[in-house]
Order: structure tokens, then C-alpha cells, then sequence
């Protein structure tokens, strides 16, 4: 799938810096994110099969495939556009129910799509709060605080 290995699509994704394996090293922290087992069907079609994801803190993770590898449908589920058809999303080690965009904002979980200007004419720091811009007394916009 993403993790850049060959074969059915899982791998744990979080490899990083320590070779594939999290947990042990530097930046090695608490597991934020982790999607286990998860597995999407849009009808007939299987999008995804038994993925494992996992995102820990110090460290950065890349999500990476070919097109059509399920990235998309994998990040649509960890951001509640799509429910999973299988397995297990735990935030802090904790098993969560992401029904929704709102419930993922909730939790902390953003997404910055490939399309990064929504609103051509906007900068890219408005763009990412567009639709929940931060406001002040009288509901006046707080411009600096977004960018």
C-alpha cells in the first residue's frame, strides 16, 4: 500500500528513521495515531485490505504509493470522510469512532489536500482556516493569528 513495501498493501507505515520498525531508537514516542486492520470496499471493489498505519511523536511519517494505492481512501478514513469496512482506529491508545470531519478536527486530525488553494485568491494560512477563521471581540477576523 503506502509504506513503500511490496505485496497485499499493509505495512506499519511508521517506519521513519529506525528502518521500519517504531518503538525503538530516538524520536521513537507515544503512539498518536494508529489504524489497524483497516479495510474499505466500495461495493464489489476492495480499496484497501488489512492496512496497519501508525503515527508517533518526534517523528516524521510519510505516507507514500503509486497512484491508486489507497493513500486518498486511507487518509478519507483517518479524517472521517469514509468509513472504515474494517479495523481499528486508536488515538492515544485509545479505539475511536471518526464519523465524521468534525469528529477528526476534534480529535486534532487535519488534512492539507494536494489542492492546497481552495480559494485561489486566499493565502495558503487562509486557506487552512477556511470555514473556522479565528475570531476576536465584535467578530472581527484575527488575521496575524492565522498566519
Amino acid at each position: 500500500m503506502a509504506d513503500g513495501n511490496s505485496g497485499n498493501g499493509s505495512g506499519n507505515g511508521g517506519g521513519g528513521r529506525n528502518g521500519g520498525n517504531p518503538g525503538n531508537g530516538p524520536g521513537s514516542g507515544e503512539s498518536i495515531v494508529k489504524m489497524a486492520g483497516i479495510g474499505k470496499r466500495f461495493g464489489t471493489v476492495s480499496a484497501l485490505e488489512e492496512v496497519d498505519f501508525e503515527v508517533r511523536a518526534g517523528e516524521v511519517t510519510a505516507l507514500l504509493g503509486d497512484n491508486g494505492a489507497g493513500k486518498s481512501t486511507l487518509i478519507k478514513i483517518l479524517t472521517g470522510v469514509y468509513p472504515p469496512s474494517s479495523g481499528t482506529i486508536y488515538f492515544r491508545g485509545r479505539a475511536v469512532r471518526i464519523d465524521s470531519p468534525r469528529d477528526a478536527r476534534a480529535l486534532g486530525i487535519e488534512t492539507v489536500y494536494q489542492d492546497l488553494a481552495l480559494v485561489p485568491l486566499l493565502s495558503v494560512a487562509r486557506n487552512f482556516f477556511l470555514g473556522r477563521e479565528l475570531t476576536g471581540p465584535l467578530r472581527t477576523l484575527q488575521v496575524r493569528r492565522m498566519e
